[in-house]
């Protein structure tokens, strides 16, 4: 069906225009460029639920319409278009298409009542040529389910309507897994209890097909990224059995020594040409188990390459694994290698092409070992692994390891072969972050980041020690501070981060592109965390900083080339918001028993302050962002 307007839409009286409407618009809402920003959104509790404008010339406050949570979202392949599912009342959902430069109008793909008894997980699904996109509805007044298939070009959508189930009543839940790698046969996964089946559908024209795979049930199916080759494990086999092949010609089976619970999923290599399997092993004896990661690789014919590849070796005061670690480079196959529970940890690469295999590190420092491979912040998950694992990306590697008593940390780009020593001879490593994977990297990859400490005489001395891999340029920090917390990039040169020297704590700014280190503030002791926003013109930022994640913060506002900063508030309990022009800065407080909105002018002169119910809820209320004060309604 082309959708050409919403007034079809409102016609045939599948949602409220109004509703529509504002979902179509509701990024405008918060993004507007107009020229009167004395207004702020947020979600508050003031009774049921709510978003909220607050005007902060007068204090009043109006409500917004609810428009719905996005419930889940897909980007394609290319990065042009995002889809999305949005929550509306009564059992409604609306499925919007947006483009990612915002060049084109948002695109209703369908509306109406959705739910039923089957989960709908990984709802939406992208064809990896980016012209299409799957996504199943379950309308609850039919009996089956519907699969459809958008496309963008054409903005025309095939769709089969009450599809059955296979397992009828008893099936809990429905998931697209895959696409073929020429774009043209689509695979979705029924289960139910005990009972797995995996079905394929041909997109030109979208129905079902009858493959070789009908008569044994699936546990899981991937597809090579080019052509149409898949692997596929069996449901039922005790052992881990694999099916490779095509849909047309005879599939080739394979056993698998490890059980199939033991199996957490199958990666291909960029080319198609290889894939390898991966299984968290236990092996126990008496009191004492071994826990370990295995990785073996084939060619796409199903004939092997290497098997039996050991990866880490697991010890119980870890923490646990996050990370997939491991990740093909081109046909190569790196990996965390460990010969037994006893050996050093090391790094490896398997050249699939040749079957050999060649150590790029030794005696890794088990402690980072998950944070060697970059993970992007918007990271996709192992498919169909039973533990959740992260998957790793990019063709560099920071890699700490142990020589003489001492820790080295080398950056090993994979392309080139080449090694660049980021630190040396040091004696303890830091994680900056709470999160697991990535602690040696900047969110967006341009930058390595390595905090590390040594003893000089009776002192403890730390640095923090940055790379920028597009000019190949080293900095570290100018002093041997007692501590160094919460590093955070605020562009793409700048960190700022919370400097311990002794008993003395100041809020320091280190400049990648200059090499100059400035202390913005002084700060009272046993901060251990800050969080901020840089002004619009990038010469100040607001600052909260936190002895800890359950405390109310202080509020500065801080200028960048260190010559002041202003302190604004002592209860804040969220980061703050700076308005479009920086004329203003909002942010959230609590006193202990009372909950507010408080805004200050660009000098920290406090310029109102608004009480918010119901203080239970803060943990649930968002700031949002400034916004014109002429889209709400009265509350």
């Amino acid at each position: 069906m082309k959708l050409t307007s919403l007034l079809v839409l409102v016609l045939r009286g599948t949602l409220p225009i109004m509703l529509l409407l504002l979902l179509l618009s509701a990024a405008t809402l918060t993004l507007s460029r107009g020229a009167d920003y004395r207004c702020v959104t947020l979600a508050d509790f003031d009774g049921a639920p709510a978003s909220r404008i607050v005007d902060t010339a007068y204090g009043q406050r109006q409500r917004l319409p609810a428009v719905g949570i996005v419930l889940y979202r897909a980007t394609s392949p290319d990065g042009r278009y995002t889809a999305a599912l949005h929550t509306l009342p009564e059992q409604n959902m609306a499925l919007i298409l947006t483009s990612g430069d915002a060049t084109s109008p948002a695109r209703v793909i369908r509306s109406g009542q959705y739910g039923g008894a089957q989960a709908m997980s990984d709802p939406l699904l992208w064809a990896p040529d980016s012209r299409s996109f799957a996504y199943l509805w379950r309308d609850p007044a039919e009996a089956g389910f519907t699969l459809a298939l958008y496309h963008i070009d054409t903005e025309q959508a095939q769709t089969l309507t009450n599809t059955p189930t296979t397992f009828g009543a008893a099936t809990y839940a429905i998931t697209l897994i895959g696409w073929s790698g020429d774009s043209r046969v689509l695979t979705l996964r029924e289960r139910a209890y005990q009972s797995d089946r995996v079905r394929f559908f041909a997109t030109e024209p979208l129905t079902e097909l009858a493959t070789p795979f009908d008569a044994t049930p699936l546990l899981m199916a991937e597809w090579s990224p080019s052509g149409t080759t898949l692997v596929a494990v069996e449901r039922f086999a005790a052992q881990a059995a694999l099916l490779v092949g095509t849909l047309d010609t005879p599939l080739t089976p394979i056993t698998l020594d490890v059980a199939r619970r033991d199996l957490q999923g199958i990666r291909w290599s960029p080319s198609g040409d290889y894939f390898v399997v991966i299984s968290h092993l236990s092996r126990c004896l008496a009191s004492a188990c071994d826990i370990f990661w295995r990785y073996d690789v084939y060619r796409r014919d199903g004939s092997p390459v290497a098997l039996n590849l050991s990866g880490l070796h697991e010890q119980s005061a870890e923490p646990p694994i996050q990370v997939l670690l491991g990740l093909w480079h081109g046909d190569q196959w790196v990996w965390a290698q460990q010969d037994d529970a006893t050996m050093p940890l090391n790094v490896a690469v398997l050249d699939a092409s040749t079957g050999e295999s060649t150590l790029l590190a030794q005696d890794v420092v088990r402690g980072y070992v998950q944070d060697i491979f970059y993970v992007p912040p918007d990271f996709e998950t192992l498919p169909n692994a039973w533990v959740l694992l992260k998957q790793p990306q990019g063709a560099r590697l920071i890699v700490p390891t142990r020589a003489d008593g001492h820790i080295n940390v080398d950056l090993l780009d994979l392309a080139t072969s080449a090694t660049t020593r980021l630190v040396s001879g040091v004696d303890t490593l830091s994680r900056p972050g709470e999160r697991i994977g990535s602690a040696f990297w900047r969110e967006d990859a341009r930058s390595a980041q390595v905090l590390w400490s040594r003893r000089v005489e009776s002192a403890r001395e730390t640095y923090l020690t940055l790379f920028n891999l597009d000019d190949n340029s080293l900095h570290a920090t100018a002093d041997g501070a007692t501590h160094i917390l919460a590093p955070q990039w605020i562009d793409a040169q700048r960190v700022v981060f919370i400097n311990q020297r002794g008993s003395h704590y100041t809020l320091t700014l280190f400049n990648t592109a200059t090499g100059e280190q400035i202390d913005l503030t002084s700060l009272p002791n046993g901060i251990t965390r800050w969080e901020g926003v840089l002004h619009p013109d990038g010469t100040t930022i607001a600052a909260r900083v936190t002895v800890s994640s359950r405390s109310s913060g202080i509020v500065y506002l801080a200028a960048l080339d260190g010559s002041g900063a202003v302190e604004v508030s002592r209860d804040a309990a969220h980061a703050p918001v700076w308005s479009p022009d920086g004329a203003r800065v909002a942010f959230l407080t609590f006193d202990g028993t009372d909950t507010g909105l408080r805004f200050a002018s660009a000098d920290g002169h406090v310029t109102g302050a608004y009480p918010l119910a119901n203080a239970a809820a803060l943990s649930s209320t968002v700031l949002n962002a400034w916004t014109r004060c002429d889209a709400g309604s009265a509350a």
